[in-house]
């Protein structure tokens, strides 16, 4: 058995290992944060993408670091298939409340890796490097923007890229919502360009 294969059989147990953990100690801040999100395909070359986020997060608060167990499906609503699914963890630091840099470590599945010749259903790990920046305006308003690039591990070579910008209301902490754009360059294949628009709910 080799050492993928060890990881892969024990990330379950990992991941709710992980979730006890972060419950145990009361001290820090739980969030549960659930984004619904719909993407359309102005350039027409994939299809409309239907998006949905699940994450629980506890935060440091003496260092405004977080961690987070995460996750996400997406399913592409013209072929009717499963667009991307991750199942992971991502840490992450706020720098002046405006500025954030994560790191996340994530199984990966979906049509979307059919693009870039791997294999969708061996469940590969890869890693994702986010900066984003959000600035508020007008008190309920805000603008934010982000790149994520991600790394399949195995191979050890870029997967995809994805460039993001929306404007988001929040007239309260509960909820907010947003519209935007969206581009997802599969590295070496094909690029889409999506508007979007998005609901997070915040408990």
């Amino acid at each position: 058995m080799t050492l993928y294969d060890m990881l892969y059989k024990n990330m379950k147990m990992f991941l709710v290992l992980l979730i006890l953990v972060l419950f145990a100690d009361p001290g820090f801040a739980v969030d549960v944060e659930n984004r619904v999100e719909y993407l359309v395909d102005i350039r027409r070359d994939d299809g409309d993408i239907a998006l949905e986020r699940l994450s629980i997060s506890k935060k440091f608060e003496s260092t405004d670091a977080r961690i987070s167990v995460f996750g996400e499906a997406q399913w592409n609503i013209e072929t009717d298939e499963w667009e991307k699914i991750l199942a992971g963890l991502e840490a992450g630091i706020s720098f002046w409340k405006y500025f954030y840099i994560g790191q996340s470590v994530q199984i990966i599945s979906g049509k979307m890796l059919d693009y870039m010749v791997f294999d969708a259903d061996n469940y590969p790990f890869d890693t994702t490097t986010k900066i984003g920046l959000e600035l508020p305006f007008l008190d309920v308003f805000s603008f934010y923007i982000s790149e994520e690039h991600s790394i399949h591990i195995e191979k050890g070579r870029g997967e995809y890229c994805e460039t993001i910008a929306e404007v988001l209301y929040a007239p309260v902490d509960l909820f907010s919502v947003g519209i935007g754009w969206r581009h997802t360059d599969r590295i070496h294949a094909l690029d889409t360009d999506y508007v979007s628009t998005s609901l997070t709910l915040r408990f």
